[in-house]
């Protein structure tokens, strides 16, 4: 599991994991300029990431023609 952001404090950093699997599709750049707005407006202005659904490979199918006896 990779981070999806960090957050640091004077006294440390910590690494933000998202709570589902996913693919970040985009970031919240405001807050580089603005972080307090992640504890003002956390569910508002202070989003973090926006995800979508993980972008796997289409499974292999091996398809059969079904065949009936008469």
């Amino acid at each position: 599991m990779e981070p999806c952001a960090s957050v640091e404090s004077v006294k440390s950093v910590s690494e933000v994991y998202a709570p589902v699997g996913g693919e970040v599709i985009e970031s919240n750049t405001p807050l580089e300029d603005s972080p307090e707005r992640i504890n003002e407006d956390p569910y508002g202005d202070g989003w973090i990431s926006g995800s979508g659904p993980p972008m796997a490979p289409m499974p292999r199918v091996c398809w059969t023609p079904l065949r009936t006896q008469p």
